[in-house]
Parts: structure tokens; C-alpha cells; sequence
């Protein structure tokens, strides 16, 4: 009650951005389904029991990194794989194949069976849609994205990987006219109905 009341009170005063009045809300319910969790400080003996369960692990793994496979396995060897909590930064110049790579890496994980959330902060959805068709396909981009040049063959060879995306645990946001909050909004939406195992984020 005391959760709803915070909420209901927040949105009687608020004058300001609906998607930050969004996130704190999402924030307050999230942080009360968690109350149970390890979330606040840790001692050093709980700090050690979770350590040695990720060695167990590993061990049990056949000493495979810690986090999934990114479906890179020089970059998995170097970083560990793709860990809970971990923040990775692509850089580069322009049209060098970041969002390609990100799309690879999103798309060996759904294959996997995780669930990944892709913002764009350039590209409609569809044209997100069309990258992991044509990354899946081997359909040429240029004629997913605009209809040119697509032909009968390269119409039956798309289909399966559309199908194989559509079934896949696949969260699309085109997040052109989202500010931070509304970013932080849909992530605690989409870990609230049913989790997100990675998240990518494309500027």
C-alpha cells in the first residue's frame, strides 16, 4: 500500500517527462520484488561462498569463461564471455561494422536461447529486423531493407530466418525519441515480464 500510494503521489505532482515519471515508478515496484534478493552490502563470507560456486562452475564447464558465448571466441577467451552486470563499449569509426557486430552477437544468443533486448538509437525496427534476417540468411541487406533487386530464391530464403527471429526471444525498441529514463523504463519493463539475458544498445 505504502508503494502505491508513493506512485499515485508522484504522478498528482509531477509536471515533467512521462517516461522519467514512468522509470521511477517502474524503479519503486521492482525494488519492492527484489526486497528479497542479495542486493544491499554483502560480507566478505557470502562474497566468498559465490565466488567459489562460479569456480565450481567453471570446473564442471570444463573451464569455459564464466559468462555465455558471445559467438566470438577470441573476444570470449579475452573478456570472459558475456557476464551478468558486465558493461562492454564498442568504438569505432564510422561504418566499420559496429552495428553489424552487435547484431552478431545479439543474434548467437538468441540462438542460444537468451533473451536480448536492442535499442537503436539510428534505425527503425524494421531495418533492425531486416539486419538479423540478412546477418541469419545470407540475403543481401541492401535488398531486405528497400525491396530491390530481392528475387523469388532470396524471398524463400528469408522466410526461414524471419521465422526463426519472430520465435526467438528478440525484444526490439526503437528508441530514436527516448531519453534515459525512457531507456531505463523499458528495461525494468522487460526484465519484470520474463527477463533479459542481454541488452544492446546501438547509437
Amino acid at each position: 500500500m505504502q508503494m502505491a500510494d508513493e506512485v499515485s503521489e508522484r504522478a498528482m505532482e509531477s509536471s515533467g517527462d512521462v517516461d522519467e515519471l514512468a522509470e521511477q515508478a517502474h524503479r519503486t515496484i521492482l525494488e519492492v520484488q527484489s526486497s528479497e534478493q542479495k542486493n544491499g552490502p554483502a560480507t566478505i563470507a557470502e562474497v566468498g561462498q559465490e565466488f567459489t560456486e562460479d569456480l565450481e562452475r567453471a570446473l564442471e564447464g570444463g573451464g569455459l569463461p564464466f559468462g555465455f558465448n558471445s559467438g566470438f571466441p577470441t573476444l570470449d577467451r579475452a573478456i570472459g564471455g558475456l557476464r551478468d552486470e558486465q558493461v562492454l563499449v564498442i568504438a569505432a569509426r564510422t561504418s566499420v561494422g559496429k552495428t553489424a557486430f552487435a547484431v552478431n552477437v545479439a543474434l548467437h544468443c538468441l540462438m542460444d536461447g537468451k533473451r536480448v533486448l536492442f535499442f537503436s538509437l539510428e534505425m527503425p525496427r524494421k531495418e533492425i529486423m531486416a539486419r538479423f534476417v540478412s546477418s541469419l540468411s545470407g540475403v543481401p541487406l541492401e535488398g531486405l531493407i528497400t525491396g530491390q533487386g530481392i528475387c523469388d530464391r532470396e524471398f524463400k530464403e528469408a522466410l526461414p530466418a524471419i521465422d526463426s527471429v519472430t520465435g526467438s526471444g528478440l525484444i526490439i525498441e526503437d528508441a530514436k525519441r527516448l531519453t534515459l529514463a525512457g531507456v531505463m523504463a523499458r528495461i525494468r519493463t522487460a526484465q519484470f515480464r520474463g527477463g533479459v539475458d542481454l541488452i544492446v544498445l546501438v547509437n
